[in-house]
């Protein structure tokens, strides 16, 4: 949603890229370190097994869910439904 945007764009995604859009999801809760209260650094626990096990279950949820359609909406507010309902 862009407030100055004058028109609407619609693209239906792929299942690359849905897999994509699911693990970067799932990735940025995970991935970046921390610093808490200006006093703690919490360093990331990410590893290379569970990032590839993320990847893994975002291919597992495009396959539960092969039917869906997923779109990007590039819209301003009052237009961000125009095309798709």
């Amino acid at each position: 949603i862009e407030e100055e945007r004058t028109s609407t764009v619609i693209e239906k995604l792929g299942i690359g890229e849905i897999r994509k859009t699911l693990f970067d999801s799932m990735a940025e809760k995970i991935e970046p370190p921390t610093y808490l209260y200006k006093k703690y650094f919490v360093p990331s626990v990410d590893t290379d097994l569970r990032s590839i096990r993320r990847m893994e279950t975002a291919g597992e949820l495009c396959r539960v869910g092969e039917k869906w359609q997923v779109y990007r909406v590039l819209a301003s507010p009052e237009h961000c439904l125009d095309g798709l309902i």
